[in-house]
């Protein structure tokens, strides 16, 4: 799981950004936020879409 470090003055702007970067829904972007003034600066990571995973799971139990 790679981190980033992103600035910005609005956390949600961030948040959006970073997802729509990675083509994903922001609901499975992390963060954490560093520092709040004067802009904020956040670590934020991609968490595993838990859907993708369980297809995985299952494709892989059907090739067995």
């Amino acid at each position: 799981m790679k981190k980033y470090i992103v600035r910005g003055s609005n956390k949600e702007q961030l948040i959006l950004k970073v997802a729509q970067h990675f083509k994903v829904e922001p609901k499975y972007i992390k963060y954490e936020i560093i520092k709040k003034d004067p802009e904020f600066e956040l670590k934020v990571w991609m968490e595993k879409k838990k859907e993708e995973s369980f297809k995985f799971e299952e494709n892989f139990k059907n090739n067995w």
